[in-house]
């Protein structure tokens, strides 16, 4: 009896996890997705976010709706630390509160690297420091 609840139990979350990544799979569909570089008091953040398409980044983080989430989720995430730019860490997810969100720069909006000291963005044009 145990085993059958520990299996049934278990092949629902299987279940969910499935359902789930449908729906987030489907739900990039009508979304765009940017990279962006989000900047707090301590760290400078690399991520992906997703907003509804046709609408600007600045219209969809400025939103009610947005304004009404406390935190904004970033994909495929490197962390990196404000004084020197070294990597913290990695995420493939990761949510931050909008409180300490400073600012936030579209990575194809960037006109230099030189924040992250040492490392290369790989982008043509880019003034990135070696």
């Amino acid at each position: 009896m145990e085993r059958q609840r520990i299996a049934s139990k278990a092949a629902h979350a299987l279940r969910e996890r499935e359902l789930s990544k449908a729906q987030d799979k489907a739900a990039e569909y009508h979304r765009t997705k940017q990279r962006v570089v989000l900047f707090t008091t301590h760290t400078w953040i690399e991520g992906t976010i997703y907003y509804p398409e046709r609408v600007r980044l600045s219209d969809a983080l400025n939103s009610a709706a947005s304004q009404q989430q406390r935190y904004v989720p970033l994909k495929d995430v490197v962390v990196r630390d404000a004084r020197d730019g070294n990597i913290i860490c990695r995420a493939g997810v990761m949510m931050v509160h909008h409180r300490h969100v400073v600012g936030i720069i579209p990575e194809d909006e960037l006109i230099g690297c030189s924040v992250f000291e040492g490392s290369d963005c790989g982008k043509p044009g880019h003034e990135c420091r070696r």
